[in-house]
């Protein structure tokens, strides 16, 4: 029986980069969105979401 998974150590990290990723989809979604049309970035980041998944 193991306790100590190597996919637990791997999430975190994993989990920093997706942040990273994210923040830097955001930025060139939102720098995209803006020259055609303006739209809250809240909103944006849920479409980018479930369109990225």
């Amino acid at each position: 029986m193991r306790t100590r998974y190597p996919s637990k150590k791997s999430f975190m990290p994993d989990q920093d980069e997706a942040r990273k990723v994210k923040r830097l989809i955001k930025l060139i979604r939102a720098g995209i969105i803006k020259s055609k049309e303006e739209k809250p970035a809240k909103e944006d980041h849920n479409h980018l979401q479930s369109n990225r998944q």
